[in-house]
């Protein structure tokens, strides 16, 4: 289970930031990525999480790693071969909680 920092409405992403408590292969090796996000935490839009990210940088609070999550990772080979879960979960759940 994975406690994100923000959701962003527009694309439906997660935004993940590493610490002691949140190692980065945590987003990249389970099976189901169960990603839990407070509904206050929720972004209209991309943008709005890029101007966070420039104050974080400006304080000098950047986390060391920060993974934007949309959907299940996926990549197609030559053939056009779509394979699911290639460098990350196979399937993503996000979990909405708060008022």
């Amino acid at each position: 289970v994975l406690m994100a920092e923000f959701g962003i409405a527009e694309t439906g992403s997660v935004v993940v930031c590493s610490s002691a408590s949140m190692p980065v292969l945590l987003n990249f090796l389970p099976l189901h990525a169960i990603v839990v996000v407070e509904r206050s935490s929720i972004l209209p839009f991309l943008d709005d999480y890029a101007e966070i990210a420039g104050e974080m940088a400006g304080d000098s609070t950047t986390p060391r790693n920060v993974s934007l999550i949309t959907g299940a990772s996926g990549t197609t080979d030559i053939e056009g071969v779509l394979v699911k879960g290639a460098h990350g979960p196979k399937f993503l759940h996000v979990v909405v909680v708060g008022q």
